[in-house]
């Protein structure tokens, strides 16, 4: 249905139609003639697919197929090869539905704001081209239902053997932004909350101070894995079955392998693609 013109904005009116009949196209994907609208305030030609997600697209019938691909562990080449596609067009893609991927989990949101009693909260690890480009993704999760509320990435400084190898190596990478991206995923859980909260997290020394700061009314709970603390619990919850699933579904993100991050940025994309597939977003209708 034509609700305005998509260069004018112009309405109908009382008066009458604001569009008049201009004729069809055939798209090539389907063959199934469209017809082409004129905007009678602007002159612009549109139709009903220029209010599409798939606007301009040679092939929608593959965007649920690479959506599917891209978060059951497949790369972006090995999905343009088994799709017979270019890995310009399997990218193109995922930036389009990313961006879309974005939009529903702000407006699933902004609907799920209600009492979450439980949330556990932690970080994991992950890499840029080198193990010297180090990466951290601080990780919000609703127990039982595994609702990924937030994921953001962040830039630390490397460690380990490798680096103190190779000190020098990339200085310009020599920033750590992780305090930045918890305040982010913190704040986020603040919007959120309705209600008392109860924050499980490990037994880093900056998270307790970290939550209170951002989170009112929250109560935390440190998990240890050190079994010499006997009065804390284990943090064998939801949160490190998500990150295993992560690791699992993301090519990106699994350890010892070939496929790695290029740009910190696809990966923050790549994770809004994966919350729209973890949290049941509907994508295509």
């Amino acid at each position: 249905m034509v609700k305005c013109c998509p260069k004018c904005r112009a309405r109908n009116s009382p008066s009458g139609r604001f569009y008049s009949k201009y004729g069809y196209f055939t798209p090539k994907h389907n063959h199934q003639p469209i017809p082409r609208y004129r905007c009678r305030r602007c002159k612009a030609l549109f139709s009903s697919r220029s209010f599409c997600d798939t606007f301009r697209e040679h092939k929608p019938r593959l965007n649920p197929l690479i959506f599917k691909a891209l978060c059951s562990g497949m790369t972006f080449r090995r999905t343009a090869r088994v799709f017979h596609v270019s890995r310009n067009t399997v990218y193109a893609k995922f930036l389009k539905l990313s961006a879309k991927a974005e939009r529903l989990h702000i407006r699933a949101l902004r609907a799920r704001r209600r009492s979450m009693p439980v949330v556990e909260f932690d970080e994991m690890e992950s890499y840029q081209s080198s193990r010297l480009n180090m990466l951290s993704i601080p990780l919000a999760v609703q127990p039982k239902s595994g609702f990924i509320l937030d994921a953001r990435v962040a830039l630390m400084r490397p460690k380990g053997r490798l680096a103190a190898k190779y000190p020098n190596a990339w200085r310009r990478w020599n920033r750590d932004t992780r305090k930045e991206a918890c305040r982010s995923v913190l704040r986020r859980v603040e919007r959120l909350r309705k209600g008392r909260v109860l924050l499980r997290c490990d037994a880093k020394p900056q998270y307790p101070a970290l939550i209170r700061a951002h989170v009112k009314e929250a109560k935390v709970e440190l998990c240890r894995r050190n079994p010499e603390f006997p009065e804390t619990k284990r943090f064998t919850g939801y949160l490190n079955h998500v990150a295993a699933k992560l690791r699992a579904d993301l090519a990106r993100l699994r350890r010892r392998t070939w496929a790695c991050t290029r740009k910190w940025q696809n990966l923050q994309k790549h994770l809004y693609l994966y919350m729209a597939w973890n949290n049941g977003y509907r994508m295509f209708s």
